[in-house]
């Protein structure tokens, strides 16, 4: 009888725990981006003022800002010398709310003019992850007129530029 019971303990101890864990964190982070904006002109030569808003109901860990070529959807750029960047940030540890404001992105003379993703990632402390995508342009041009959509790939009705996962 002892050992059914010690039995019937473990079985409702691992439920509880079970139960306990599905209960924890799995609100994804809230992500804000002021700058860039969707469809900006970024100078090469110049940097990137970003800047942001990162919320969580928890606690925030990190955000990552990743930029690619956009040439083609399969992410397999033609250009032969595309821009490319990915830097992780962690957050200072108990935070729930982060305002990110720097120019520490520098766009490279010599890199290809076109159209590039800039997306930004932000991860909670529990491994909730949400992510924004941003189309925009580099050019050589700074006085650049937005008008460089011409294979309507990236219209705004193709996408929603916030995303979670």
């Amino acid at each position: 009888m002892k050992s059914i019971y010690s039995l019937f303990l473990a079985v409702f101890a691992i439920f509880f725990i079970s139960c306990e864990e599905e209960t924890g964190d799995n609100t994804k982070p809230e992500i804000m981006v002021m700058e860039p904006v969707n469809d900006d002109t970024l100078a090469i030569g110049g940097d990137i003022h970003f800047e942001a808003e990162f919320s969580d109901d928890v606690e925030l860990r990190s955000y990552k800002i990743e930029i690619h070529s956009a040439e083609g959807h399969e992410h397999k750029s033609t250009l032969d010398n595309e821009f490319s960047y990915s830097h992780t940030w962690e957050l200072q540890s108990g935070v729930k709310e982060s305002h990110q404001h720097h120019h520490e992105i520098l766009i490279p003379e010599g890199v290809e003019e076109g159209e590039y993703h800039f997306l930004v990632y932000l991860l909670d402390r529990s491994g909730n992850e949400s992510w924004v995508a941003i189309d925009v342009y580099l050019s050589d041009d700074h006085h650049h007129d937005d008008d460089h959509d011409d294979d309507d790939d990236h219209d705004d009705d193709d996408h929603d530029d916030d995303h979670t996962k």
